[in-house]
């Protein structure tokens, strides 16, 4: 595979950014340079006109595409990338790839229509992908946990990787889009078969550590993102226990513990452990239960946890390390990295907002291309130890697929 970093900075005219986009793939790559398939991810800010954007980008470029807004993004060559367009360009002769966008769609309705949108880029690809590259937009709902489970059952477990729509810092609005158009509560998918896909990689890192100031076994839920209460006592008296908290009336409890997620363990049924991230959405003072930013399992032993500056610059930089680590023992070269990196993580960096870019810079290979988006929520796959994947979403943590 090769890939390609392309980027504007101009939003606010989309024929120019196209024309902008258009004369940097001629400069880097060229017609020459493609191989057999080709597509794009492109990550951009959510104050672009993306209906019109999609309808000029699809004049000048023919391949599948599928993206979505960030609340801010990075890429390889200009790091932070507060607003513009960062675009990943792959192409192979030994991977496919074949794009498709649902119809927006009420809650109810998310599997049957992920389904049809499913089944139709099947039938576009041709045969069964080896990796869903899934992009979410959910306005003002957070089904992340379900959007995994249902790509996973209806794909029959296939590795899911992507992320959740944001808006920018100064913009209430996000999107997802394909090549074919826009979508807002959608989702667009991008679906990857091929030989080149049995050398994929998948990372993640939470980048927090354990305080044990808070936590417990989950014993009562309202429902399945609020816990009623942990170890017998409601979630909010543990908190007050905890000295950290004082359940004063009116508080903005996602920005108050932006920066202490609870980290989620439970057993699969195989017997592996998995762990995810979940940050508190809001707390309610009259039954004391929590509302998180994504499940808890019922029995689930719950911790909160500290992010920091720190945690999030050596999480980046251990995510990295892996990831190459990894192909070196497997002889292999990826050139290709795909980002999906917490809001929250944002929200810890420092003025300059380095810390995620240190994380890679000055160690991926010349040839490596690479984009980021802070999103509000991540989904990355763990490997079982029986064979599959447990397709898994999270919060507060940076995901990383490399092919």
């Amino acid at each position: 595979m090769r890939s390609y970093n392309l980027f504007t900075e101009e939003i606010d005219f989309v024929d120019d950014a196209v024309k902008e986009l258009k004369e940097e793939f001629n400069k880097k790559v060229g017609k020459d340079g493609l191989l057999k398939n080709t597509a794009a991810i492109l990550y951009t800010d959510s104050v672009l006109d993306v209906d019109a954007f999609v309808e000029e980008f699809k004049k000048e470029f023919s391949f599948p595409v599928v993206g979505c807004s960030g609340m801010t993004m990075f890429d390889r060559e200009h790091g932070v990338c507060r607003s513009g367009i960062c675009v990943l360009l792959m192409t192979a002769d030994d991977v496919e790839f074949a794009s498709a966008i649902t119809e927006p769609f009420e809650r109810s309705g998310m599997e049957t229509e992920l389904r049809r949108t499913y089944e139709r880029g099947l039938i576009s690809l041709g045969k069964t992908p080896g990796v869903v590259i899934v992009l979410g937009d959910t306005n003002e709902w957070c089904p992340g946990d379900d959007l995994v489970r249902d790509m996973s059952n209806i794909t029959g477990n296939i590795a899911i990787f992507g992320g959740i729509a944001a808006p920018a810092l100064d913009d209430n609005k996000s999107f997802v889009f394909t090549e074919e158009k826009a979508g807002r509560t959608s989702v667009a998918m991008m679906l990857l078969a091929g030989k080149g896909l049995e050398n994929a990689l998948f990372q993640y890192e939470m980048s927090v550590e354990n305080t044990n100031i808070c936590g417990g076994t989950v014993t009562g839920l309202v429902d399945d993102w609020a816990v009623g209460e942990l170890n017998g006592e409601t979630f909010l008296d543990r908190l007050k226990k905890s000295g950290i908290e004082n359940g004063e009336a009116g508080t903005d409890y996602a920005f108050k513990y932006i920066s202490n997620p609870f980290i989620v363990k439970r057993l699969m049924d195989n017997g592996d452990e998995v762990a995810m991230l979940r940050n508190i959405v809001d707390v309610n003072t009259d039954d004391g239960s929590g509302l998180f930013a994504g499940r808890i399992p019922d029995d689930s032993n719950i911790s909160m946890c500290a992010l920091s500056k720190e945690k999030v610059a050596s999480s980046s930089h251990d995510a990295f390390e892996h990831i190459l680590k990894v192909a070196e023992e497997r002889g292999i070269h990826p050139t290709a990295f795909l980002c999906v990196s917490c809001k929250a993580r944002y929200f810890n960096l420092s003025a300059e907002r380095r810390e995620e870019v240190d994380g890679y810079d000055n160690v991926l290979g010349s040839d490596a291309a690479l984009i980021g988006f802070y999103s509000q929520g991540e989904i990355c796959p763990q490997p079982s130890t029986t064979g599959g994947f447990f397709n898994l979403f999270h919060n507060s943590t940076i995901a990383i697929l490399a092919l």
